[in-house]
């Protein structure tokens, strides 16, 4: 959670108590009205006064999407560049554990904030509500013209990259077309389809996940591919640590993706609470168990010396087809993550058309559930970037 998003739900906390009183279940205070009051909350909890959107995702649906969404190739490249930081496995486990602990307390605050408003869109209402409608909408629409869509775009194409290197043949331009076209066709056909999709790549990335741990295990003695030291002795430790942790917490951002499909969540008032507590232990204990058996396959000198842990890891294992298992785990990790920006995107504007700020059409819905004229612009969006940035990769290469 970066200083900007902290600055906000300190904001909201500070300036609207009063909503978080009516919020809360009051049992003690005044016992002649207790039932009443428990009622109103439990109605605010359970109900969407959103027209139209299903409460389908239940605590496996929202883990699918919180571990699909943060687990990125970061975890495939990190690894290396923190042990050149650090240099000793018991600061790099540290580093990743206090990683772990900050997403944490994190996903307690957010798990707070969405019971209190269980509405699509996540952040950017958590910032109308705290400072009004012009922090609303530039959150909003922030994401998805810059945080989020560019994420999409850029994702669409290094899929292209990597499917070039699994088939041997094609164009990034047109991988990445093809990419957005299908994300755009399965969510299209309604929230189900989007999250039976999620459920099950998902599930492949964690499956290949533990593969490449169990080859950490399993293998081990990594040759160096370069000579290149660490970072340790001319860092420092508390730089070397400052530069560790920002690299690290960049791996574990992206879990209050989910936020932006509260108003979809079934029981808000205890699956949204669940889904981003368990997720971030979740998240957590993978982090270390990838990290650990890294450090059992090689010393942090050989890690800082690859450029990729993961496949010298997989290789030493499994040969040279361990290489291909880091390319198809990365091809999957990429996709369970941009499918949901598809899922999320589209939420943030029909929030942000429900609020007044973006065109009523934007919460236009489909007979599945999706915002429809959120999901083309999106989509539109995500595709112009994705070309331009096709178009400068292909021009660089000529």
């Amino acid at each position: 959670m970066s200083s900007v998003e902290l600055f906000f739900l300190c904001g909201l906390c500070g300036k609207k108590t009063d909503r978080i009183y009516r919020a809360a279940p009051v049992r003690r205070i005044y016992p002649d009205r207790t039932r009443n009051k428990t009622l109103t909350a439990n109605n605010h909890l359970n109900t969407s006064d959103e027209t139209g959107l299903k409460r389908i995702l239940g605590v496996a649906d929202g883990l699918a999407i919180v571990v699909g969404a943060v687990i990125g190739v970061g975890i495939l490249r990190t690894p290396g560049l923190i042990a050149g930081y650090l240099g000793e496995p018991v600061p790099i486990l540290l580093t990743w554990l206090f990683g772990g602990v900050v997403a944490l307390l994190a996903s307690l605050v957010f798990a707070e904030l969405a019971t209190m408003y269980p509405k699509a869109g996540g952040k950017f209402f958590y910032a109308k509500e705290a400072f009004g409608p012009l922090a609303g909408f530039v959150t909003g629409w922030g994401e998805i013209l810059v945080t989020r869509g560019f994420s999409a775009a850029s994702k669409a194409i290094v899929i292209g990259e990597y499917l070039i290197l699994l088939t041997g043949w094609g164009e990034i331009r047109a991988w990445a077309a093809a990419t957005v076209g299908v994300f755009l066709a399965i969510n299209l056909m309604g929230l189900r389809t989007g999250r039976w999709v999620q459920n099950i790549v998902t599930m492949a990335k964690v499956g290949l996940i533990l593969l490449i741990i169990g080859a950490g295990f399993w293998g081990g003695g990594a040759e160096p591919t370069t000579n290149a030291p660490t970072d340790t002795p001319q860092t420092g430790i508390l730089l070397g640590f400052a530069l560790a942790y920002l690299a690290v917490s960049f791996t574990y951002y992206g879990w209050d993706d989910f936020l932006k499909m509260a108003g979809e969540v079934e029981d808000p008032g205890s699956t949204l609470p669940k889904v981003l507590i368990r997720g971030a232990i979740a998240i957590a204990v993978l982090y270390l168990l990838v990290n650990l058996a890294f450090l059992v396959a090689m010393s942090p000198e050989q890690a800082a010396g690859s450029p990729l842990v993961a496949a010298d890891v997989a290789a030493t294992a499994f040969g040279e087809p361990g290489r291909r298992i880091i390319t198809v785990a990365a091809l999957v990790i990429l996709v369970s993550s941009l499918n949901v920006q598809f899922m999320g995107l589209p939420r943030v504007a029909y929030g942000l058309s429900r609020a007044g700020l973006a065109p009523r059409s934007f919460s236009q819905l489909s007979e599945g559930g999706t915002p429809i004229v959120g999901l083309l612009v999106v989509t539109a969006i995500i595709f112009t970037m994705a070309m331009t940035r096709s178009f400068e990769r292909d021009h660089s290469n000529d």
